[in-house]
């Protein structure tokens, strides 16, 4: 049994977690971080593919839904998403603010309180959109963007305020330390201070009664040992949207919003082929620097698509490469070197659960089905990201529906316009097809709202306005689980800045004990 004096301890490693522990760390609290994962130092993150994604993600990024209608890809390493993520950072819309003031009376959110959690989370960073060298396909969707009148702009990056570099690898972590996620910037200096870290540690149960944890059952993933935890006075749940809500409900938590109202901000992709003469060099230069946010609101309360760009990796592309036979796909990956690949990512009004599985040692099921509305919002973007595309000189738009036919052009890129008679009619036509619930690839890598905050009681939340949960109170969520519903943005700024609060709550309540 394992006694640490006078701990708080956070479960996880990931971007919420990062900043609870250099919030605490910095008040004058012990902290204890356990992490599932493994810890790679920066030198040693120089995996492959198929090495990166056993050693980093959740199933070797194999991870997918109940129905197998889209695969989700999740941080499973010290510094969880923070550290395979892709570095963009992008505030809380105001109408995504608004809905959870409105909808689940949380004040704060409304207030200059959420303005400076964002603030320091963002300088802390060092987030910044100058000295951004744009790949080709960011590049490309900022120009078309700007041809056609469609609202975009630069995404900062989290680098520290480093110049930019050309590292298209950040996905299997970073390897010169540049980018700020929970390992090169908020363990720092927590560590600093006297955060102590375990890794390859799986809790297994939080232990309560009566409305108070007391310990935590343990297993050590290296030796397979079983050991508890007792002591900490504060336990902060920030293992993630899947995670999270799995181990609460094996604690014995009964609220019915643990593990419900999963938000995944599902995604597809729109290739585009420039032809053999470009060479697109897609592993070169940082991977998500631009945004398009023309579609992105289409029913006035923030739900619709955004356009992005997606990670340039042979892997990646080819899982969004439409299947239409086994030649024609050899023929769509092997054009690799000439390809530009756009993100749609969808503020969804789909929900899903998660749930553990009793039968099996830490599994769990996710159930979630992308519908009609949020299908509809991508088609959208996907017209959208024609047009820029073919503005910009594309050779053939690669539609992700299987069943819908490419557009092929050799006209000269600069007599293009989006009302040239064929693309017109080609646009029509893929207009009034429906993206279906198969026969596309769909993904995700954002996991939101499964054990959500409400000031509106147990009946509509996990957590109160503190991160607490209502079932008890020195049990607290500080991770993306917490969002009411999805961030409608790249959640990480969203997680820090709601961890933020949150330990600063966690701090305030500390106050009156003794320090240590």
């Amino acid at each position: 049994m394992l006694q640490p004096p006078q701990h708080e301890v956070i479960i996880g490693s990931g971007s919420g977690a990062g900043v609870v522990a250099n919030t605490l760390t910095n008040d004058g609290y012990k902290v204890l971080v356990l992490e599932k994962g493994k810890y790679f130092p920066n030198s040693e993150l120089t995996f492959n593919d198929a090495e990166g994604y056993n050693n980093m993600y959740e199933k070797g990024g194999g991870l997918a839904t109940a129905d197998q209608g889209l695969f989700i890809l999740a941080g499973s390493t010290f510094g969880g998403g923070s550290a395979v993520n892709w570095s963009a950072c992008l505030k809380t819309p105001f109408k995504v603010r608004k809905e959870w003031y409105d909808k689940f009376n949380i004040d704060w959110v409304a207030d200059e309180t959420y303005d400076q959690c964002q603030e320091f989370v963002w300088k802390q960073m060092g987030a910044s959109d100058e000295n951004i060298t744009h790949s080709f396909s960011n590049q490309v969707l900022l120009d078309g963007s700007k041809k056609l009148g469609y609202k975009s702009r630069p995404v900062a990056q989290n680098s520290g305020g480093h110049p930019n570099h050309s590292c298209g690898f950040c996905y299997l972590g970073c390897r010169y330390g540049v980018k700020q996620g929970s390992v090169n910037c908020w363990f720092r200096d927590a560590a600093d201070k006297g955060c102590q870290f375990m890794d390859q540690v799986k809790v297994q149960k939080i232990i309560h009664r009566n409305g108070k944890a007391t310990g935590l059952e343990c297993i050590d993933n290296r030796t397979g040992k079983h050991f508890r935890i007792t002591g900490p006075r504060k336990f902060i749940a920030s293992s993630g949207s899947l995670h999270t809500p799995c181990l609460l409900q094996k604690s014995g938590f009964k609220n019915k919003h643990i593990g419900a109202n999963l938000k995944l901000h599902p995604v597809t992709v729109l290739l585009g082929d420039f032809g053999h003469e470009t060479k697109t060099k897609p592993y070169e230069n940082s991977i998500m620097t631009s945004v398009c946010t023309q579609v992105d609101d289409l029913d006035g309360k923030a739900h619709g698509a955004k356009i992005e760009t997606i990670l340039h990796s042979p892997y990646m592309e080819s899982i969004f490469t439409p299947w239409k036979d086994s030649d024609q796909l050899r023929r769509d990956v092997l054009k690799y070197n000439n390809l530009a690949a756009m993100l749609i990512l969808t503020r969804d009004t789909s929900s899903g659960t998660v749930k553990f599985d009793a039968d099996k040692e830490d599994a769990f099921t996710v159930d979630y089905t992308l519908n009609k509305f949020d299908r509809n919002s991508m088609l959208q973007a996907i017209l959208v990201t024609a047009d820029i595309l073919y503005v910009e000189g594309v050779k053939v738009i690669i539609h992700p529906q299987n069943s819908v036919e490419d557009f092929e052009s050799n006209k000269p890129k600069h007599e293009r316009s989006v009302t040239d008679s064929d693309y017109v009619a080609w646009r029509n036509k893929i207009a009034k097809i429906p993206l279906g619930k198969y026969g596309v690839s769909y993904g995700s890598a954002h996991q939101m709202a499964s054990c959500r905050i409400s000031g509106k009681g147990p009946s509509h939340g996990a957590a109160d306005l503190k991160g607490r949960l209502f079932e008890c109170k020195n049990v607290y969520i500080a991770d993306a689980s917490a969002m009411p519903s999805a961030s409608g943005a790249n959640p990480m700024i969203t997680t820090m800045a709601f961890a933020r609060k949150i330990a600063l709550d966690i701090s305030k309540d500390l106050k009156p004990q003794l320090k240590l």
